[in-house]
């Protein structure tokens, strides 16, 4: 499933979506080097702003202001969404977007990214997909995996 494109996002930054999907190496390959929580200034080469628009092309934001300003302090999770999209639909159809929010827990001070897609098939056939999923994910790093869930629904 090609990734949706709303009009805000122009060709250019469509095709550089597509580029970071697509990629044989994993993007999140060195990420726990540049993980100690602070900022990392991307804004030489990309630009934290280009970036959250090739998300926007990738997901459905649930409370977009959250989930920028979250990003902002995390550019680190950017090519690991990426990644976590492209694994998503390479496995199959998604039906419908896959949503991108924003979650805080209160009563255990954290706060995380929550990625939620809705596949066709059974529970059990979305339950296979999922354990596919895991195989790659437990393959991410741990500062990725502590900051991303990932919920995989029957249509």
């Amino acid at each position: 499933m090609a990734p949706r494109e709303p009009d805000s996002v122009s060709a250019a930054s469509h095709g550089v979506a597509r580029a970071l999907s697509q990629r044989s190496v994993p993007v999140t390959r060195g990420v726990d080097q540049g993980c100690s929580g602070e900022m990392e200034d991307r804004s030489a080469t990309f630009g934290v702003d280009a970036e959250l628009v090739v998300l926007r092309g990738l997901y459905e934001f649930a409370g977009r202001a959250q989930v920028a300003r979250f990003l902002r302090k995390r550019q680190d999770l950017i090519l690991p969404l990426a990644a976590i999209y492209h694994e998503l639909t390479r496995q199959g159809a998604v039906l419908g977007p896959v949503a991108l929010e924003y979650v805080v827990d209160p009563e255990e001070e954290l706060d995380f990214l929550a990625v939620s897609a809705a596949l066709p098939g059974s529970p059990r056939e979305v339950l296979s997909a999922l354990d596919v999923f895991d195989d790659w994910w437990l393959t991410q790093p741990a500062s990725v995996r502590n900051s991303v869930i990932v919920s995989l629904v029957p249509a």
